[in-house]
């Protein structure tokens, strides 16, 4: 078989397996309850902003500038217009995509090579299959699955949103669908990242624990190096470049510059771990 026939073949098993197991079915669940709970809380927190804006007299323009002035604090002038459009559900749900899809792929991952090599399992897929487009099978594959996880919840969140009278449909499928693909590039690093890490261990409870450490500890240092950087002590941001969330406004931006700015290192970062996961997966003995 080619090379393109071997990883399809292993991708399929990966999709095959994960939407089958109990801990797939289960991350599954949370993840569509979690679009529900997202949606009911931003409804509630609605209501609330609602109930204050009425007890305070503040109009619905007032309000809409104070969300415009808060976005172009946060992001820039063209940028922040930009992103004030966007219905409050998606921006939420946005976020939350960013910030748990890293653990999501730990917990989906830490165990996809080290539990088939502890029992020597996947002796019987490279005999089937090159080593290396077993690996990268196995990379496309939880990617895969993330990706149709986070498009579940968000499925969820717009049906939710419009039967709800939050956003209109189309304003949903616009910005959910261009957020959904934001969020692609950094999770196929975070998905480079966790496999290399979990293919240098046997056992998977070893691999889980690194995994996690390698995700907080990179938040961690991505946390710090902000924090210095905004005060002054800093003058570069060295560890933001190595942590792929740091990237997510660069993505979310309608300058074609700027989205490659922060298109290019996602790719790179995957690119690097994923080249360290192939070498070690040929090194080492299975």
């Amino acid at each position: 078989m080619t090379h393109v026939s071997d990883i399809g073949l292993i991708v399929g098993r990966e999709l095959r397996k994960n939407i089958r197991s109990v801990k797939g079915i289960v991350l599954f669940a949370i993840a569509i309850l979690g679009g529900l709970g997202l949606t009911m809380l931003v409804v509630w927190g609605s209501g609330f902003v609602e109930q204050k804006r009425a007890q305070t007299g503040i109009d619905s323009s007032e309000l809409a500038d104070m969300k415009l002035r808060l976005f172009i604090d946060q992001y820039g002038e063209e940028q922040g217009r930009f992103l004030a459009a966007v219905p409050t559900v998606m921006y939420l749900l946005f976020n939350v995509m960013v910030g748990l899809a890293p653990l999501f792929i730990v917990l989906m991952g830490f165990d996809s090579i080290s539990g088939e090599t502890q029992y020597r399992t996947v002796r019987f897929w490279t005999l089937r299959a090159r080593r290396s487009s077993y690996y990268v099978g196995k990379v496309l594959g939880l990617w895969v699955v993330n990706a149709g996880v986070w498009l579940a919840m968000s499925l969820v969140t717009w049906i939710v949103a419009t039967a709800r009278g939050d956003a209109s449909f189309g304003e949903c499928v616009t910005w959910g669908t261009r957020m959904w693909l934001v969020t692609l590039p950094m999770s196929g690093a975070w998905v480079a990242i966790v496999m290399f890490v979990a293919s240098l261990f046997r056992r998977p409870m070893i691999s889980l624990l690194v995994s996690l450490a390698t995700f907080f500890g990179l938040w961690v240092l991505h946390l710090v190096n902000s924090v210095l950087y905004k005060s002054g002590k800093l003058s570069v941001r060295p560890f933001d470049y190595i942590y792929p969330n740091f990237w997510d406004n660069y993505l979310l931006t309608k300058d074609l510059g700027v989205f490659m700015t922060g298109l290019l290192p996602c790719l790179g970062l995957t690119a690097v771990f994923l080249g360290l996961g192939l070498w070690r997966f040929h090194a080492r003995d299975l």
